[in-house]
């Protein structure tokens, strides 16, 4: 049996055309993440939070940048996991200007750098979140 978490996740791009990732600092494998694997934002819905409230909490947690980007809702995606566990995402996109770091408050995440989405796509699968790929796949498919 699978379980279904949900979650949204923010693909921030800057004028080059190159993402944002962020690199995770603890392994959760029952989520199918591990120290050193790269990512773009992602976070868990809590409660009664909506997709919305959920991105806006996820710009200051794992961004540091609640005012400075204005998230725009994507897609709707279900993404497997693990065996157990699979995740109903909510993705939404940003825009930012090249001199944009990242400064996440979350201590389980830092900031890691920019790639293009090539780049991502062609890293070691294992190398990279799981989620990553059909988001940026989807995006690559506009």
């Amino acid at each position: 049996m699978t379980n279904t978490v949900h979650g949204v996740g923010l693909v921030i791009s800057n004028a080059a055309g190159n993402i944002m990732l962020l690199q995770e600092l603890k392994d959760k494998p029952y989520f199918g993440k591990k120290a050193g694997m790269l990512s773009i934002p992602f976070e868990g819905i809590e409660g009664l939070e909506s997709p919305d409230e959920a991105i806006i909490r996820l710009l200051f947690e794992e961004v540091g940048a609640p005012i400075e980007l204005q998230p725009t809702f994507f897609k709707e995606m279900l993404v497997q996991l693990t065996e157990h566990f699979s995740v109903k995402l909510y993705v939404y996109t940003a825009k930012c200007d090249d001199s944009f770091v990242g400064r996440p408050f979350d201590t389980d995440i830092s900031y890691f750098g920019w790639l293009t989405p090539a780049e991502i796509l062609c890293l070691d699968p294992n190398q990279v979140r799981i989620e990553v790929a059909p988001v940026l796949t989807a995006l690559l498919d506009l």
